[in-house]
């Protein structure tokens, strides 16, 4: 969306008014355009394989956290598989792409949910189930604040819930 300057130089408002950079050079269409147009969409091609080629490796790892059940974020991809991925051509990402949608959606495991705990000065942390519950408040910077007893020293403290 033009960020509304007027500017025909501006990199959001100049292509708005038809005036256009060359993502390789840099040089605008109002200064003449590229000084070697063929140079320039060359290397436009090489940029935009390069980001179809990461955009393939994506949905490839993506493919293999299914397999492995897991959410992208906590699947294991063995540096062997990445170094796989990484010298296959353009077509044969898009091929292993396609033959990978072939594979049947497992579920997926439930993502990890750390424990959410508080601390007691004098003994550490607890588990927020571990300990007695007796309030709840909001912080200065909205941070939820735990009224508790400790198990431990059994004296009431108050902590921000940690997790």
């Amino acid at each position: 969306m033009p960020c509304m300057c007027g500017d025909t130089y501006c990199g959001s408002c100049g292509p708005a008014q038809g005036n256009n950079r060359c993502p390789n050079c840099g040089k605008w269409d109002l200064d003449g355009g590229c000084d070697d147009p063929n140079a320039c969409e060359k290397a436009c091609e090489e940029q935009g394989e390069t980001e179809a080629k990461l955009y393939y490796t994506d949905l490839l790892m993506d493919q293999e956290a299914n397999r492995q059940g897991l959410v992208l974020w906590e699947a294991d991809f063995p540096p062997e598989l990445m170094d796989k991925w990484n010298s296959m051509s353009m077509e044969e990402l898009m091929a292993a792409v396609k033959e990978g949608k072939k594979e049947p959606q497992r579920d997926r495991k439930e993502p990890y949910v750390p424990p959410i705990t508080v601390n007691c000065v004098q003994c550490g942390r607890f588990d927020e189930t571990t300990v007695e519950f007796i309030d709840i408040s909001e912080g200065m910077q909205g941070e939820d604040r735990l009224t508790f007893r400790c198990p431990t020293c059994k004296e009431v403290r108050t902590s921000n819930r940690l997790g």
